[in-house]
């Protein structure tokens, strides 16, 4: 999918943060992608964050698993993941 579509279909999306006390925080996707990532710290950059969350989906057989596990290797290792500098 080029990338002016995927704008095109986060422009409508909000993410909602929960945040202490169970009070939810709405921003709005451009808002949450104008944010700086300088401090974040990646393990692959700029895709998967050493410390948070990743929900990998897709229709079962696809390669989730095998992806993971590459993943998993090139991190530990050091070694670039689809060219995509890595952080043991």
């Amino acid at each position: 999918m080029a990338a002016t579509s995927c704008s095109r279909l986060l422009q409508n999306v909000s993410v909602a943060y929960l945040l202490e006390g169970g009070v939810r925080l709405l921003i709005s996707w451009e808002d949450l992608a104008a944010e700086p990532l300088d401090d974040t710290p990646f393990l692959v950059t700029p895709y998967i964050p050493r410390e948070g969350i990743v929900l990998l989906h897709g229709k079962y057989s696809t390669g989730k698993s095998p992806l993971t596990w590459e993943l998993a290797r090139c991190v530990g290792e050091g070694l670039p993941f689809f060219g995509h500098d890595t952080a043991p």
